[in-house]
């Protein structure tokens, strides 16, 4: 987990900061700290990729979907949200629109709705990790480590070579007071050649020696 929180803290702990990139999600770090900022669009919520390219499960109208994408892109949220809805109610299975309408809805504040739908995303396409980040999102607003550590671990399973979701769930590992279990996920990201996960088992291994 990367918890997203807006920043506060001392000068110093700015200046400790590391600006950190995740595939197209640019974040200021406090490695295991209390804060973490996602920068997108003025917004503290995960980044929306263009999951045109996605592996995600695409039964539907891809036409459908790209007006949507478009108009998300120029704020035009409440259209995008009719279209989607009327992609659903004909593809249900289609995780690509609801991975959209998850994030519409994170736009218009409705986040139990959105919640639901990036559930939603993983029953069908269980290997979609920024849908993770997303639900990670969700529960961290109310502290509910144990339900993040469920669906990392779940993805985990699926993906064991995924240095990423290790860090993910070592990081909520740590805000859950589990720090040797926070050790062992950054020394697995570590493992699988994930440079960011060597640095943050030096540092979650320090702070357990102190």
């Amino acid at each position: 987990s990367q918890v997203y929180f807006v920043i506060t803290g001392s000068y110093q702990k700015l200046k400790d900061a590391r600006l950190s990139t995740s595939g197209n999600r640019l974040r200021i770090l406090f490695i295991f700290d209390v804060v973490i900022l996602v920068i997108i669009f003025g917004s503290a919520t995960p980044l929306l990729v263009n999951q045109t390219a996605h592996h995600t499960n695409k039964t539907g109208d891809t036409t459908e979907i790209s007006q949507a994408y478009e108009y998300f892109q120029n704020g035009h949220y409440p259209e995008a949200l009719d279209i989607l809805d009327k992609t659903i109610n004909k593809h249900p299975e289609n995780a690509q629109a609801y991975y959209y309408r998850g994030y519409v809805f994170e736009k218009l504040k409705r986040n139990s709705d959105a919640l639901k739908d990036f559930e939603k995303v993983v029953e069908l396409d269980p290997d979609n990790f920024d849908s993770y980040v997303h639900i990670d999102w969700h529960y961290a607003q109310e502290q509910d480590w144990d339900r993040i550590i469920t669906y990392w671990t779940r993805y985990i399973r699926r993906n064991p070579d995924d240095g990423k979701a290790y860090l993910e769930r070592g990081g909520t590992y740590y805000h859950s007071g589990e720090l040797r279990l926070a050790m062992d996920d950054a020394k697995h990201a570590c493992d699988l050649g994930n440079t960011e996960g060597c640095k943050r088992y030096d540092q979650v291994r320090t702070r357990i020696d102190e």
